[in-house]
């Protein structure tokens, strides 16, 4: 898989939420989401995603939104099943990925991130 593409930014962010590494998880986060949230982005992401213990996940496919260009914006459609207090869960998310080359700039030849508040809705 190339180095930097949509899907590899996602496999990455969930392999770090799995290990429980919420730190790196940034690396992988869209570049205007990181910016925002500057020294608060580790916290943000252990308060969201930290009481879900992820246990597995599947990529499922990956589209266009129809309102984007396909070089800067992918849905990436993910299976995942993670552990709660009181059982497991099996859901689908979907997961954005954008393509900028600094922040609030989307460019094909830029970096691809996530966006982590997307990730979150559950489906």
């Amino acid at each position: 898989m190339n180095k930097n593409t949509p899907k590899k930014a996602v496999t990455n962010f969930l392999e770090c939420w799995k290990k429980r590494n919420f730190k790196k998880m940034i690396e992988f986060t869209q570049l205007t989401w990181k910016s925002d949230k500057g020294e608060s982005a580790k916290d943000f992401l252990e308060n969201v995603y930290g009481f879900k213990r992820l246990i597995h996940f599947e990529i499922l496919k990956e589209k266009t939104p129809p309102e984007f260009s396909e070089a800067i914006v992918k849905d990436i459609e993910v299976f995942i099943k993670y552990k709660l207090p009181n059982g497991i869960k099996n859901k689908k998310i979907t997961a954005r990925a954008i393509c900028e080359s600094a922040p609030y700039e989307a460019n094909k030849d830029g970096t691809w991130g996530i966006n982590p508040i997307g990730a979150l809705r559950e489906y």
